[in-house]
């Protein structure tokens, strides 16, 4: 037996007495049009899809006759140069999908129609009212205890409510442990919670130790003694450098006159000044000639010794010297002398001079 389906047109092939003699619903498989197909020589199928609607917004329409169609020919087969390969035989349609309609309320043109679906049964909203009301108490009752704070309020405008409205502990925690907390949350110490007092002081071990007496000895000790060796080094710097700190600060001169040490003040003696040097031929000698001025910085007439001349290399190695006699041999105070040594055929290696007093001649 053939069936044709009224949306599309699709055909079906059925065993015979599939639909019985009363009919059956059924769903095309192709573009899942539900009706009610029977037999052939009963009465027209009835579309369902067009008599009855389920959804909220539907409407009774006309009925239309479904123009049926003829199924498309199969696409004949592609040539191929190199083997043909023979055409596919169509695809018999796939046997229509019985529907298990639920029972039906009433009949329509002697048709069941399908009850519509119970809509989900709708969860009870949570009653605010109760849950700001049991905040409210657990708020005014934590915030009686001492040390305790006030949780902060959830609810909207929740009313304050006497912290004697629960009438014990066990109450409380009951209340605490199912609508505050949760069944499933832990609080294993309540009662040490409710109980709660003043915190315990941090121990020492993570504050520090105090400072103690015995240690504020120790770094008045350190002080001392890194005081006693920063003058132990500034005497002995004073020692060493006692003439360049003199030259430099005339001043210290009496210090150290005071304090039994020897100096020799620069001003004391007779000082060079404007030192040149020339190299000159006379009589076919080379001569190598250093002039100058001789200055008596002192209040005092100063004697002039012998002027040394020395000739020196590049390491600082003596090559040649000569002594010379001074212009005149007492200076007075605040005056001033020319002066001249010579030296005949200086050392050819020589790269420097030094003009100084010959104290030992």
């Amino acid at each position: 037996m053939i069936i044709t389906c009224p949306s599309c047109a699709a055909k079906f092939t059925l065993p015979d007495g599939a639909l019985g003699s009363e009919g059956r619903k059924v769903k095309c498989a192709k573009c899942a049009h539900v009706w009610q197909a029977k037999a052939e020589g009963a009465a027209s199928s009835f579309s369902i899809d067009e008599g009855y609607d389920d959804s909220p917004f539907a409407q009774d329409e006309p009925d239309f006759p479904e123009p049926a169609f003829a199924p498309p020919p199969p696409p004949p087969p592609r040539p191929s140069p190199a083997r043909p390969n023979p055409p596919r035989p169509a695809a018999a349609p796939s046997a229509p999908v019985f529907d298990a309609a639920p029972p039906r309320l009433g009949k329509q043109d002697g048709l069941p129609l399908e009850m519509d679906p119970e809509p989900p049964s709708r969860i009870p909203a949570h009653d605010d009212a109760a849950l700001d009301e049991d905040l409210a108490k657990l708020d005014s009752i934590l915030g009686t205890l001492k040390g305790g704070g006030v949780l902060k309020d959830k609810a909207r405008g929740a009313p304050e409510i006497a912290g004697d409205d629960f009438a014990d502990d066990d109450h409380l925690h009951d209340f605490l442990q199912t609508r505050v907390l949760g069944e499933d949350d832990d609080l294993e110490d309540l009662d040490g919670f409710m109980a709660a007092g003043e915190p315990e002081a941090i121990p020492r071990v993570f504050t520090g130790p105090r400072p103690s007496g015995r240690r504020r000895g120790a770094t008045a000790l350190k002080v001392v003694v890194m005081t006693l060796v920063a003058l132990w080094l500034l005497a002995l710097g004073g020692w060493f450098l006692r003439d360049p700190l003199v030259a430099l600060v005339p001043g210290l001169a009496p210090v150290y006159t005071a304090l039994g040490i020897d100096v020799t003040d620069p001003r004391s003696e007779v000082i060079f000044q404007n030192v040149v040097s020339t190299l000159e031929t006379r009589d076919e000698t080379r001569l190598l000639v250093v002039r100058g001025l001789l200055f008596n910085p002192s209040d005092e007439n100063r004697e002039v010794p012998r002027l040394r001349l020395t000739v020196i290399d590049d390491s600082q190695k003596v090559l040649q010297q000569v002594t010379a006699a001074p212009p005149q041999s007492v200076l007075a105070p605040g005056a001033q002398i020319p002066f001249e040594v010579s030296m005949e055929n200086p050392s050819q290696l020589a790269t420097g001079f030094r003009v100084v007093f010959d104290k030992a001649g």
